[in-house]
């Protein structure tokens, strides 16, 4: 018997690149074509996006606290050791691009 399933999923911006976003949802293709259709107002920005990591669970509190956890700064080092979700580079300084602090974040959805 099937049951009932959460994503938690890593989108990455690819027009212009360098933007990430993590959430969490019972449909992923849906929700994926919602973030690129723009009727997403903290991505709408940004699209297009693609997935980069979608992860399965079966009991949504657990899916929401796998969410919680990868926002902040802890979670993104997990994203990078696990999933490999490295940041871009920026090649005109050769360095990584910095995630967003929560407040840029909360800024730019705006």
């Amino acid at each position: 018997m099937e049951g009932h399933f959460w994503y938690v999923y890593m989108l990455q911006s690819t027009d212009p690149p360098g933007h990430w976003y993590v959430g969490m949802t019972e449909d992923l293709t849906a929700r994926l074509q919602a973030h690129n259709a723009r009727s997403v107002p903290h991505t709408a920005r940004f699209a297009p996006w693609e997935l980069v990591v979608g992860v399965q669970f079966g009991d949504g509190r657990k899916a929401h606290a796998f969410e919680r956890y990868l926002k902040p700064g802890s979670g993104h080092a997990f994203a990078e050791r696990r999933f490999g979700w490295a940041r871009p580079h920026d090649p005109r300084l050769g360095e990584k691009i910095p995630w967003p602090s929560p407040a840029r974040r909360r800024s730019l959805s705006t």
